[in-house]
C-alpha cells in the first residue's frame, strides 16, 4: 500500500478519533448479507457477494463503520476482498454525513491482479417511511483515474414491505473514458427479527464514447440481510457492487 493509501485512511479515522470521550466506543449496530445477481440472458455472467458492517459509537453523534466483503464472479473465477471505513456523522435521529475510504483487492484462483483505492464522501435520511442516500469518491491506481457517483431512494409501505430504486456509475480514465453504470428496483420483505429478504431486476451498461460503445443488458439479484442493533448508517462503497456480474 502506498504513502498516499495509509494517508487517506489515516484521515478518515482521525476524522472519527476527534469526537472520542473518555468512555470506550460501543458497538451500535450493524449488518451481515449475503446477495446474488447475474444477467438475465447469460446466468454464467453472475456475482456472489458476503459482507459485513459494524458501526462503533464514540459519542451520540459521532462514530466510525467498517465494512468487509468477499465477492466472486461466475464465469471469470474473479475474487475480490474490500474493507471501508466510515466516519460518520449523525445530524439529528434522521440524518447523518460521512466520509469513506475504501481498499480492494482482486485476483483469479490464488494469483493477485492488483488493488484499488478510492476516497469520497455520503449522505443519508432516514425517516418515518422514506430513506436516501447518495455518495461520490474519487481516486487513482496505477495512472488510471478512479471516479464513483451514486445513490437510493426508498418507500417502507409498511412493516414487512419496502421498495426502492438506486442508480451507480464507475468511470474510468487512462487515456480514454469507461463508464460502467447500474440502475436498479428492489423490493424488500422484513421477516423480523432482523432479517429481511430482497429482490431486485436492473439494467447494467458500459459506455466508452472514444469507440462510439455504449451497450446496456438486464440482470436480477436476490440476497438476505440480517440487522442488528440500529443497523450500519451507510452501504457498500465498492467497485463489485456496480457490477452485477463477470
Amino acid at each position: 500500500m502506498s504513502i498516499n493509501k495509509i494517508g487517506i485512511i489515516g484521515a478518515v479515522c482521525s476524522v472519527a478519533a476527534i469526537a472520542q470521550p473518555a468512555s470506550a466506543f460501543d458497538v451500535t449496530g450493524g449488518e451481515v448479507s449475503f446477495g446474488y445477481s447475474a444477467f438475465s440472458e447469460e446466468n454464467e455472467l453472475s456475482r456472489l457477494t458476503f459482507d459485513g458492517a459494524v458501526e462503533y459509537g464514540f459519542a451520540p453523534s459521532f462514530g466510525v463503520q467498517l465494512d468487509v466483503a468477499h465477492t466472486t464472479f461466475g464465469a471469470t473465477s474473479l475474487n475480490t476482498n474490500s474493507a471501508t471505513l466510515h466516519a460518520v456523522y449523525h445530524v439529528n435521529d434522521s440524518a447523518a454525513l460521512g466520509a469513506f475510504a475504501t481498499l480492494e483487492s482482486a485476483g483469479i484462483a490464488s494469483n493477485h491482479i492488483g488493488n484499488v483505492a478510492f476516497y469520497g464522501l455520503e449522505a443519508g435520511y432516514d425517516a418515518n417511511a422514506l430513506v436516501f442516500e447518495g455518495y461520490w469518491g474519487t481516486g487513482e491506481e496505477s495512472g488510471v483515474s478512479i471516479r464513483t457517483l451514486g445513490g437510493e431512494a426508498g418507500y417502507r409501505i409498511n412493516d414487512r414491505f419496502s421498495v426502492g430504486v438506486s442508480h451507480d456509475r464507475l468511470t474510468l480514465e487512462d487515456g480514454e473514458e469507461i463508464t460502467l453504470h447500474n440502475t436498479a428496483l428492489r423490493g424488500s420483505y422484513d421477516a423480523e427479527n432482523g432479517v429481511e429478504f430482497y429482490a431486485e431486476v436492473g439494467r447494467a451498461g458500459i459506455q466508452v464514447p472514444s469507440e462510439s460503445i455504449s451497450e446496456s443488458t438486464n440482470f436480477f439479484g436476490l440476497g438476505l440481510t440480517y440487522t442488528f442493533g440500529r443497523g450500519a448508517t451507510f452501504g457498500k462503497r465498492t467497485v463489485t457492487q456496480i457490477v452485477p456480474g463477470l
